[in-house]
């Protein structure tokens, strides 16, 4: 079973040209800290995506494997 968890800005869209370079580290200008976040939830078996439509903003989704301790 998984457990999601979904973040939903107002504010400005991520524009479509950089959306797949937001998940990745590159050295655009751009930041890292989504890319930091994508590494730290795969180490632990999980996934981030996000969906963004100008003037809409941007809805982030953090998805995580939910398990017992010693489940391994």
């Amino acid at each position: 079973m998984d457990d999601a968890a979904r973040l939903r800005t107002s504010g400005r869209a991520v524009p479509s040209a950089i959306a797949a370079l937001s998940l990745s580290k590159n050295k655009m200008g751009f930041g890292i800290g989504l890319y930091l976040v994508k590494t730290f939830i795969e180490a632990h078996g999980g996934t981030v995506s996000f969906k963004s439509k100008e003037n809409a903003g941007t809805t982030f989704c953090i998805r995580l494997w939910r398990g017992r301790i010693g489940d391994g």
